[in-house]
């Protein structure tokens, strides 16, 4: 035989005695690559199904991010509106800002106006305040002057009451002097008798009456004592009028009369109504 068919054979012999002892082998191991292939499609079904409820959780998980996504969408657009809303304001508050830097500038330069002003008005009163103190010095000399002066007229009015005092002294004289010099010419002209009453001339005269009594002398009638003297023109037997407001009461005629009193009789008076203290006197009667 030839050598290449000789190597063929025992080649083939190898061959053959390899291919029993794997086919021995499988025959031996055949159950368990069944039971491996089975385990294994048991655990290729295991992982697709945890692959699948992997893949669920996966698709809930983008549905979660995309709902997410949408409100983060929703929010972001409300976010642009208050960052609108904000640039508005913003806006805003900057023209505020300059308007008040407008007015801070003007109000500033009022300042300064007033400050001026104020400078100006504090001189002026500064000047007010120099004249003031001069004039409360006038003032204090005048005062002293015019103490000074009040001294005087004290002086003067007590030397013009003295004077007074003995005017009225010599008045008094003078009366009593000029009574009893008409005394003298009545009872010469008459023969004794009374000279006749008259009214007096001149300005009207006004007094009131101070006291009413009855007359004891004469027993009947009344005297009454008037607020009226020498120094209002009235004397003996000057004729006045007594009246209650717009009311004649009655005609009295004066028996004795002194500077600022007189004693009267009532002479005519109304039926109806007597004189009565505070009752007018008038030196005439008006038409």
């Amino acid at each position: 035989m030839h050598l290449l068919t000789k190597v063929f054979v025992v080649f083939a012999a190898v061959l053959a005695l390899i291919l029993s002892t794997l086919t021995v082998a499988y025959s031996a191991n055949a159950d368990a690559l069944t039971k491996a292939l089975t385990d294994a499609e048991a655990r290729a079904a295991q992982e697709s199904a945890t692959k699948d409820a992997a893949v669920g959780a996966a698709n809930a998980a983008a549905q979660r991010a995309r709902d997410e996504a949408s409100t983060l969408q929703s929010e972001l657009s409300a976010q642009r509106r208050i960052n609108n809303d904000l640039e508005t304001q913003n806006a805003s508050l900057l023209a505020d800002v300059r308007r008040s830097e407008e007015e801070k500038q003007a109000i500033q330069s009022q300042i300064g106006d007033f400050v001026e002003t104020i400078n100006a008005q504090t001189a002026l009163l500064e000047s007010v305040q120099s004249q003031l103190d001069v004039a409360r010095q006038d003032v204090a000399r005048l005062r002293r002057e015019s103490l000074a002066l009040e001294d005087d007229l004290n002086d003067l009015l007590s030397q013009n009451a003295v004077l007074e005092q003995t005017v009225r002294a010599q008045r008094e004289e003078l009366e009593s002097i000029r009574r009893q010099t008409d005394d003298r010419f009545a009872d010469g002209t008459t023969g004794g008798g009374s000279q006749e009453p008259f009214e007096l001339t001149g300005p009207l005269v006004t007094g009131r009456v101070a006291k009413v009594e009855a007359d004891e002398v004469v027993g009947s009638g009344l005297l009454v004592e008037i607020g009226l003297g020498t120094n209002d023109r009235v004397t003996r037997n000057s004729r006045l009028f007594v009246t209650r407001g717009d009311r004649w009461i009655a005609d009295v005629v004066v028996l004795e009369a002194d500077l600022n009193r007189s004693v009267a009789r009532v002479e005519i008076g109304a039926t109806e109504h007597q004189v009565r203290a505070n009752d007018t006197v008038l030196s005439r009667l008006d038409d």
